[in-house]
């Protein structure tokens, strides 16, 4: 479309669909490294929503590139999104996460956020619920664990992630986009970015590229490392895969399985999630081996 090339290059532009707490800004730093010929990311070329992280991409969103990078939000799939990401044809990649991962890990942030910044709004404005990928009760995150993220689940939060991952994948265009999990991030990193730079570049990754995003790996893996003696994370920092089980009661586990359950046999995109998760609903009494975020297999 000759209007759209006009306002940025599109092919230099790529969107990031990201759940939150998903190392989408580790995922978006090395999205901008793949991209740039110098193998380290252009800050000036990366951005997120500043007002709203979930509202759909439009075409005057490409003002602010005028010489492509790499866009981060949380929004799901929907008309706005699907129309703009038809229109320019840009490369664009989607992160997820398990749901009861996730779960553990919105309520620590939510813990840290509220720690940082006080919200305020005038009375009018202000009432019982937050809006992320769905809506959250507030105050959520001053409950204990099991309180605070049993209200997650019941009050229709995990639905909305379950939809979120459900529609994205589904709906995604197979050649115009990648799907990431968190787990193969954290878990297999040189493999994401070699698929990455595949997807990107045409090319395998050269080793100052591999050496470079590899530090910031590291690097995040142990800033998330000295976050477990943080008051915000009461049972320990959740980067790790299965940081569920450090803060699921088993009254969690079972009303987070109802709503799974209840959302596979509803909705229709469920079943494709279940092949991307085929672990998508949890037991308490299984203790498998999960993985670190640096990349090492631990017992649970």
């Amino acid at each position: 479309m000759k209007e759209n090339t006009e306002i940025v290059n599109v092919n230099n532009f790529i969107y990031l669909a990201a759940l939150m707490k998903s190392a989408s800004t580790l995922i978006q730093q090395v999205l901008s490294a793949v991209q740039e010929p110098s193998n380290r990311p252009d800050h000036s070329k990366l951005d997120d929503a500043m007002t709203n992280a979930f509202m759909p991409m439009t075409m005057d969103f490409l003002k602010s590139f005028p010489h492509g990078g790499v866009f981060k939000n949380h929004a799901p799939i929907e008309y706005h999104n699907n129309l703009f990401l038809q229109q320019t044809g840009c490369k664009y990649v989607i992160l997820m996460r398990h749901p009861a991962d996730h779960l553990a890990a919105f309520f620590c942030h939510h813990r840290t956020v509220v720690s940082r910044v006080r919200w305020s709004a005038p009375p009018e404005r202000s009432g019982p619920w937050w809006f992320a990928v769905g809506q959250t009760p507030a105050g959520f995150q001053d409950e204990e664990p099991e309180t605070g993220i049993r209200r997650l689940i019941e009050f229709g939060y995990l639905f909305k992630c379950l939809q979120w991952m459900a529609d994205w994948a589904a709906f995604r265009n197979p050649n115009q986009s990648r799907l990431l999990r968190y787990e193969d991030v954290v878990g297999d990193f040189e493999t994401v970015v070699t698929k990455l730079c595949w997807f990107i570049r045409g090319v395998a990754p050269d080793e100052d590229l591999m050496r470079y995003v590899t530090h910031v790996f590291d690097h995040e893996a142990a800033e998330g490392a000295r976050k477990n003696a943080s008051q915000c994370y009461p049972r320990g920092w959740t980067g790790q895969s299965g940081a569920w089980r450090n803060y699921f009661s088993a009254e969690t586990v079972e009303a987070y399985n109802c709503v799974v359950e209840k959302f596979i046999d509803a909705y229709p995109q469920a079943r494709l999630l279940s092949t991307i998760y085929p672990n998508l609903t949890i037991d308490a009494l299984d203790r498998p081996f999960r993985v670190n975020f640096r990349g090492r297999a631990t017992a649970s």
